[in-house]
């Protein structure tokens, strides 16, 4: 999380989803003096209303950038991977066992944990988008044009931008990851890729969806 006060600014990230790209074009238009509140990087909502005032939270222009869970989840197995054969410091056992599960493993194992848990957003990117102003879809960052208006700029090239290809990651899922895939992730389905459930089990229990508070 980001706060440029100079422009009312804030930034929340969620990570794998092309923040750090967007938080790198940022800084180059709007400098480096941005504003955490030690918040983590890629805090969620109730750590950004847990630590940031709340004046600055009601006034302050919320962005963030969102991904296909599908292309989410591969993208999230396979950092973990990285960060573990470069030693990466933050490295925790949740992340060891992406190199000790295969891909079908490592989501079976992480629905099992999804099905205890009571909170049906458990792992949805709707815990980053709830209160923001302006959520892009990283397939899709000409979303972002009403940021780029409301910084009276034209629109920047954004740098180092690796964008996951849902074909690419298409051969990673069968009909039961799918379906694993949509009670996990419905939420963010629901709100920003209502096409990919127009089957599958709805967490919520209902027919008619809405994004919960």
């Amino acid at each position: 999380m980001l706060y440029w006060k100079s422009h009312s600014l804030l930034l929340v990230r969620p990570y794998k989803t092309g923040s750090t790209s967007l938080r790198k074009t940022l800084y180059n238009i709007l400098g480096n003096g941005a504003e955490s509140w030690d918040c983590h990087p890629h805090a969620d909502w109730k750590e950004i209303k847990a630590r940031v005032p709340a004046d600055i939270i009601q006034n302050a222009y919320k962005v963030t950038v969102v991904r296909n869970p599908y292309t989410w989840f591969v993208s999230i197995y396979h950092y973990n991977r990285w960060a573990i054969v470069t030693n990466q410091p933050w490295v925790s056992s949740e992340h060891m066992n992406c190199m000790e599960l295969t891909f079908p493993e490592w989501v079976t194992n992480r629905y099992r944990i999804f099905s205890y848990n009571t909170n049906p957003d458990f792992y949805s990117q709707t815990q980053w988008t709830s209160n923001c102003d302006l959520v892009a879809r990283l397939e899709n960052l000409e979303a972002l044009a009403p940021l780029w208006h409301y910084l009276k700029i034209e629109p920047p090239q954004i740098p180092h931008l690796k964008q996951g290809s849902h074909d690419r990651t298409a051969s990673y899922y069968t009909p039961e990851l799918k379906d694993m895939m949509k009670q996990m992730h419905y939420s963010t389905f629901a709100t920003f890729y209502p096409g990919e459930i127009m089957t599958g089990p709805n967490p919520y229990g209902d027919d008619n969806y809405s994004t919960p508070e």
